[in-house]
């Protein structure tokens, strides 16, 4: 698939969009050869330190392929890597656990079922090379019982599987192996806390709080280099277990101990599972963690609606040292309603969902909304012979941008605004979608470059955070993008990408800006757009890689193209 590269890969195409942005500010825009765009497998990205990009192809017949291109973006030979674990046309089926580099290496995480036993492999290749060095099992669960598939579908019980984080300021990582079918409820959350050489350096099994729930679900977690995995989970019991009680917890495993240390968070009433966020202010040393709760379970009007139930948001607080939690504070951004009132012609206040959140050196934080709206449709069908069949359709509706600053205590601060779009696309997408990107996006060899698969990598949002400033980078038509108004009604709803740009937008202090980021086309027979689930930032996050395919009347071409501010 990526073959064509090699031919001219010494060629490298660079040029600048035109985006005059704030202080000034315009982005770079380099871009490699070109190649066949890429419609089988799946497709990886990963910006490492030294300044390398490293270009991942995931296929059934060739196993993984990886193409590195250096500082200057030249390309050197590529590396066909067979996998020896398992047939190579099982990738397909495996489940994508995280794309990290560490300790100079690019670490490839996969789950996968193999006689009802869920195994969680590690693959480590050179960062300079693409080589694969090591392919490894380092987690395993006993096999499921015969009756799984029964309590799955008909029990709420999850998959037994593994959640993989890595520090964002250091190399070291740990695994979570999640049985969610042990016998023992201190037995279904394991936690490895891992170096960056791969050593064990610490473990312990989180044991369910006073023994009083037997169900327990991992929310979140948080490594913070080598002194502590920080957790949050959900305990809770059903009406055959000990009544309907059900809380959230924050704990620790902290080095030199095995046992994981815990706090609940108080509430007057029981909640259902929410999903949250987890990130480290190093300014403050404290964690902010962001949590989507079932509004009507703790009596509170909604803010946020999506097909998963309608939420609020609440954030709060911890010192990870003392497991200290502040009180509970909802989000509330009746300035971003205005706005979506005002400029984009709401009738109603602005309701998106949680997709991701930015710390700041202050303890604010800049929160990112995305609607969403998730829709299920069956359609039946009769043969001639009179049997009957039915096939079930998901899809989703991305609509407006909301972005808001709010104080350290959950306040909303002024300067809040919305950018108006309207995407649709194939699949179920839940909140917390940008937030978990890096560990998700497979979309194995589902055709999605054509029309009618999953389309989903194309779909969404994705920012860089500038001099004080968000941009949003996503794809949209033309006539969208030239629009003077910021109206919502009248736009033309994105449900294919053949005819789209990438658009870099961003709020000036009165409206909304928006320029084609890889250039005008000028035409409406050329398009160029990006695999948008495929932006990888650099560390320093002042420049992004993504997959970029540009289409000259009916001919295609892709691109691996950087981003620099």
């Amino acid at each position: 698939m990526i073959k064509k590269i090699l031919s001219i890969a010494a060629l490298n195409l660079m040029f600048t969009a035109g985006i005059t942005m704030a202080q000034g500010q315009t982005p770079e825009v380099s871009r490699s050869v070109s190649f066949k765009e890429p419609s089988a497998g799946a497709c990886k990205l990963l910006q490492m330190k030294n300044g390398n990009t490293l270009f991942f192809h995931f296929s059934k017949k060739k196993g993984i392929e990886v193409a590195v291109f250096d500082t200057k973006h030249k390309m050197s030979p590529i590396v066909n890597n067979h996998v020896e674990s398992f047939k190579t046309k099982q990738l397909g089926t495996s489940d994508f656990k995280g794309l990290f580099e560490i300790n100079g290496q690019a670490l490839l995480f996969l789950v996968r079922y193999e006689h009802r036993s869920p195994l969680l492999y590690r693959f480590t290749f050179d960062g300079k090379s693409g080589k694969l060095i090591e392919e490894k099992v380092v987690g395993e669960i006993e096999k499921l019982p015969i009756t799984a598939g029964y309590a799955v579908v008909y029990g709420g019980v999850g998959l037994p599987s593994f959640d993989v984080k890595k520090d964002p300021e250091s190399d070291y990582y740990a695994v979570a192996t999640i049985n969610t079918f042990a016998h023992e409820s201190n037995a279904r959350i394991k936690i490895t806390h891992y170096s960056p050489e791969h050593k064990v350096i610490n473990e312990g099994n989180y044991a369910s709080p006073k023994n009083k729930y037997k169900y327990l679900n991992l929310l979140e977690m948080y490594v913070h280099g080598d002194e502590y995995v920080f957790l949050t989970t959900f305990g809770y019991n059903t009406a055959k277990s000990g009544g309907k009680d059900s809380k959230v917890f924050v704990s620790r495993l902290s080095k030199g101990s095995k046992d994981i240390a815990g706090e609940y968070m108080s509430s007057a009433r029981s909640i259902e599972s929410p999903i949250v966020g987890l990130k480290y202010n190093a300014v403050n040393k404290q964690l902010y963690m962001l949590s989507g709760v079932n509004a009507k379970s703790i009596g509170l009007e909604h803010t946020m609606y999506s097909a998963d139930g309608n939420m609020v948001l609440k954030m709060n607080t911890i010192d990870p040292a003392s497991l200290k939690i502040s009180p509970d504070a909802f989000v509330k951004h009746p300035e971003l309603s205005s706005y979506a009132q005002k400029n984009l012609k709401y009738k109603n206040p602005y309701t998106g969902v949680i997709q991701d959140f930015r710390l700041h050196e202050d303890g604010t934080a800049t929160i990112m909304f995305e609607e969403l709206e998730a829709k299920v449709s069956t359609s039946s069908y009769m043969s001639a012979s009179g049997s009957f069949s039915s096939s079930t359709h998901t899809s989703t509706r991305l609509g407006d941008i909301g972005v808001v600053r709010v104080s350290a205590d959950g306040k909303e601060m002024p300067g809040s605004y919305a950018i108006a779009k309207s995407q649709f696309t194939n699949g179920w997408l839940s909140p917390y979608y940008l937030y978990r990107r890096a560990e998700t996006g497979w979309n194995y060899n589902r055709g999605a470059f054509k029309g009618g698969a999953n389309n989903n990598n194309f779909f969404s949002f994705d920012y860089m955070y500038v001099n004080d400033k968000a941009y949003a980078i996503y794809n949209d038509f033309s006539e969208n993008i030239e629009r003077e108004d910021e109206n919502y009604r009248g736009r033309k709803k994105m449900r294919g990408v053949s005819d789209a740009n990438t658009v870099l937008a961003w709020y000036d202090g009165e409206k909304i800006q928006r320029s084609y980021l890889f250039g005008d086309p000028g035409n409406k027979d050329i398009a160029r757009f990006s695999r948008i689930d495929m932006n990888t930032h650099s560390a320093d996050e002042k420049s992004f890689a993504t997959l970029m395919i540009e289409r000259k009347g009916r001919k295609k071409e892709a691109y691996i193209v950087w981003v620099k501010f």
